[in-house]
């Protein structure tokens, strides 16, 4: 469930619904998504145990992934920000149930940091939930 609740939402406003992304440039929204996205890890965090399999140890870190989406989705933001002097435009030419005027406008290099911002956050997840999950079962399981 803690897989599902963290890796939804970055295919839902990458994928599914690209527009959904933009309440995310409403810095009171970002901020309430990032609120609930530590709690969640928290929370999940709070479920670790030791005898558990290596596979459920890292799903209890999944909202890493959420986590890094946040902050990979601002750093993105703030890159188109600077070389466009606009919010960055989410492509969704490969979607045909949403179409808006804005992703109409979206550039090559917009196209490549939406790449990004699907795979790198779960690249992420993986890559410290391996790092923490080493570091956790040498020193204490």
């Amino acid at each position: 469930m803690i897989v599902l609740l963290s890796i939804f939402p970055i295919f839902l406003w990458t994928f599914i619904h690209p527009q959904g992304h933009k309440l995310l440039r409403n810095p009171a929204n970002y901020i309430a998504i990032l609120v609930l996205t530590l709690a969640l890890l928290i929370a999940s965090a709070t479920s670790f145990e030791c005898n558990l399999k290596a596979f459920e140890k890292r799903n209890i870190l999944a909202p890493i992934s959420l986590l890094a989406f946040l902050f990979l989705y601002k750093l993105c933001d703030k890159l188109c920000i600077k070389k466009y002097g606009r919010h960055m435009f989410f492509s969704v030419r490969y979607n045909s149930v949403w179409q808006d005027g804005e992703s109409d406008e979206s550039t090559f290099f917009e196209s490549i940091l939406q790449m990004l911002l699907i795979f790198a956050p779960l690249l992420v997840w993986q890559g410290l939930s391996w790092l923490i999950l080493q570091c956790i079962d040498k020193y204490n399981c």
